[in-house]
C-alpha cells in the first residue's frame, strides 16, 4: 500500500528500491508484517500489493525501537528474476564440538554471511558443522562453508567464523617447590675460623 496519511497505530512504514526502480515509501499492517516475518522468514520472496503493479521483493533491514522491539521501519529491496541478488544469511550452527570438553570456549565473532545468487536460489541459513573443531587454536573459516548451488559467499574465504580459545592463560605456580633440609649445606665452626682468619689478614 503506498504512503499516505497515517493515524493509525497498528500501521508501520517501509521503502521499496531496487536497482531498476526509484524509492517508493509504502505503509502496512505491523501486525500482518511481523507474522509475516515469523512465517516466511526475512530472506523469502513476498510479493507486495497496492502498488502501480506487484512487485517481489526481500526483507532488506527491519528498524525496530531499542526497547519494545516494536517494528518501525522496514526496507525492501525489488528483485528482477534472472539477476543476482546480494543477500546477509544466518549462521546456523550443527553437532557439538569436541573441543567443549576441554578446558576451552567456542568463540563465533560472525554470525551471517553474505551471498549472491539469483533469486530462486535464495535460502534461509547456512548451517556450520561444529564437529570439526577439537582443539584448541582450530578455526572454521568461510571457505569451510558447504553452500548449495548457485550460492555464493561473498566473503573473504579466510574470514574466521568459529574459533576455539583457551578459558584462561596458565598461571605460574605461585607457592616455591620444598627444600630438603638435607641440600642446605651446614657452615661449621672449622669454615666460620676461616672466615675470620681471611678478614683479619685483609685488615692487617
Amino acid at each position: 500500500k503506498r504512503e499516505g496519511k497515517i493515524n493509525d497505530d497498528a500501521l508501520c512504514m517501509g521503502v521499496v528500491s531496487g536497482a531498476e526502480m526509484d524509492s517508493v515509501p509504502v505503509q502496512m499492517n505491523r501486525k500482518d508484517f511481523v507474522k509475516l516475518v515469523h512465517e516466511a522468514g526475512q530472506n523469502n520472496i513476498v510479493t507486495l500489493t497496492g502498488l502501480d503493479k506487484d512487485v517481489e521483493v526481500t526483507i532488506k533491514h527491519i528498524e525496530q525501537a531499542p526497547f519494545t522491539n516494536e517494528v518501525h521501519h522496514v526496507e525492501f529491496y525489488a528483485l528482477k528474476r534472472g539477476v543476482d541478488m546480494n543477500a546477509d544469511v544466518p549462521l546456523t550452527l550443527v553437532g557439538e564440538a569436541p573441543a567443549a570438553d576441554l578446558e576451552a570456549i567456542i568463540n563465533q565473532p560472525v554470525h551471517s554471511v553474505s551471498i549472491s545468487c539469483r533469486p530462486k536460489d535464495l535460502i534461509q541459513e547456512i548451517e556450520v558443522d561444529m564437529t570439526t573443531l577439537k582443539e584448541i587454536g582450530d578455526t572454521i573459516t568461510v571457505a569451510d562453508l558447504k553452500t548449495p548451488s548457485g550460492i555464493t559467499v561473498t566473503m573473504e574465504p579466510s574470514t574466521v567464523l568459529l574459533s576455539v580459545a583457551a578459558t584462561k592463560e596458565a598461571e605460574p605456580d605461585e607457592d616455591p617447590e620444598p627444600v630438603d633440609a638435607a641440600d642446605v649445606p651446614e657452615v661449621g665452626e672449622e669454615d666460620a675460623e676461616s672466615s675470620e682468619a681471611t678478614t683479619e689478614e685483609k685488615e692487617a
